[in-house]
């Protein structure tokens, strides 16, 4: 579930539902899914390396879903530096370019 839902109205960035990430009948497998009105789809189903690391599998699990609203905030972060640019520090300069790098290849289609 995506944990900015509720501080939709306290940002002006909301979180894009990229994809979703479903349980299986299974504990070492994950379905993934891209969420895109009338264009959804699988994509995956994510699979742990071993029973054994159970607890490992779950927290990559969690980092994927979490990468949506990741991307949020570096688009607000992205926002914020080019509203403060003007104070013509290069350290915000370069952050902000960075971030834009990121954002830009992964949204690439």
């Amino acid at each position: 579930m995506n944990t900015l839902t509720n501080l939709d109205h306290l940002s002006p960035w909301t979180a894009k539902a990229i994809w979703q990430v479903t349980e299986t009948n299974s504990v070492e497998r994950r379905n993934l899914f891209k969420i895109d009105p009338g264009r959804e789809a699988h994509l995956a189903t994510i699979v742990a390396s071993s029973r054994s690391r159970i607890s490992e599998f779950e927290t990559i699990v969690k980092q994927i879903q979490m990468i949506p609203e990741i991307l949020v905030a570096l688009e607000g972060m992205s926002a914020l530096l080019k509203d403060i640019a003007f104070m013509e520090d290069t350290r915000i300069k370069l952050a902000r370019a960075q971030i834009d790098h990121l954002l830009s290849s992964a949204l690439d289609d």
